[in-house]
């Protein structure tokens, strides 16, 4: 089953693709001040509280609601600092943001 690539809640349906091209994330900084390199490929699946968000346009408010999710089911994320968890999540989206393309597939 897809996850939704914005807040990745296990249990919520994937309702939507927003198509995008591939983001190269170079190094991502990791609570800890660890860094990573991630690649995102094509298209974010999207459940139906991100996708109301992105339609709205509303980065803020997505930002907020990935944030609470994913410490609703990450235990590693819920003890890292909130602004920060917050800071993280709104780089990753920003590669979302810039390289997104049309409205559905």
């Amino acid at each position: 089953m897809a996850v939704c690539d914005f807040c990745g809640t296990p249990d919520k349906p994937v309702v939507h693709t927003f198509p995008a091209h591939d983001v190269d994330y170079r190094a991502i900084g990791l609570p800890g001040g660890k860094t990573s390199q991630v690649t995102s490929v094509g298209g974010w699946c999207a459940c139906i509280d991100c996708k109301q968000l992105v339609d709205a346009g509303d980065r803020h408010g997505l930002t907020r609601h990935c944030a609470s999710a994913i410490v609703s089911y990450d235990q590693e994320a819920a003890a890292v600092d909130r602004g920060e968890l917050e800071h993280l999540i709104d780089a990753l989206h920003v590669g979302f943001w810039q390289h997104r393309k049309g409205d559905e597939w």
